[in-house]
This record gives C-alpha cells, sequence and structure tokens, in this order.
C-alpha cells in the first residue's frame, strides 16, 4: 500500500550524520534529534536550532529558511512521514519537500 506509514524507514542517524546545512542563503540551516542505541543515546544539535526540553527518539527537527517562508520547522519521523509548520504558501512547502528528500539521498 503506497500510503501505509510502515512500510518504508528513514535512518535518522544517516540523516544526522550527513544532511549538509546551508551556512549561506536558503535550504537546511539546522537540525536537531535524539539516536538511540544499544548502548546510549546521543542528542545531535548542528545549526540554527531552537533549545528543546525534550526530544523524541523517532524524529529529526530541521529547520529551514526559504525565500518566502524564513522560519520552516519540518520533523522527519522515521517511517518517512514529514510534518511541516511554517510554510506561507503552497510552493514553499513544494521546495521544503525537495530539500529535505535531497538531504535523505
Amino acid at each position: 500500500d503506497l500510503f501505509s506509514p510502515h512500510e518504508g524507514s528513514i535512518s535518522l542517524a544517516h540523516l544526522a550524520d550527513n544532511c549538509r546545512l546551508c551556512e549561506d542563503g536558503h535550504g537546511i540551516v539546522g537540525l536537531s534529534c535524539q539516536l538511540s542505541t544499544p548502548d546510549a543515546t546521543r542528542i545531535v544539535k548542528r545549526g540554527q536550532v531552537k533549545e528543546a526540553r525534550r526530544h523524541f527518539a523517532h524524529q529529526a527537527q530541521l529547520r529551514l529558511s526559504l525565500p518566502s517562508s524564513p522560519n520552516l520547522s519540518v520533523k522527519v519521523f522515521s517511517t518517512g512521514r514529514l510534518q511541516i509548520a511554517g510554510c506561507h504558501d503552497e510552493a514553499s512547502c513544494i521546495e521544503a519537500v525537495k530539500i529535505v528528500a535531497e538531504a535523505l539521498n
């Protein structure tokens, strides 16, 4: 089933370790997540991220800056689901999805 949330999975560890942050201009400007292994739990914070009291084990929080939406938040869940907040229009939402897809590949 194409829309089943349990068919695919995203490696949040791969995203946390390999996601390139954009230091000038527009794109992903921050990343935070909690990575759990059998031995320990690791909190990853890179770039421009808001302070959080809690981090959740099955998601990564990305901060994006786009021309029409300079403060966009994207939660990437380990199931592949995205939750986007801060889009000012449909075009910026589509651009955010494309940027996150590139970061995952």
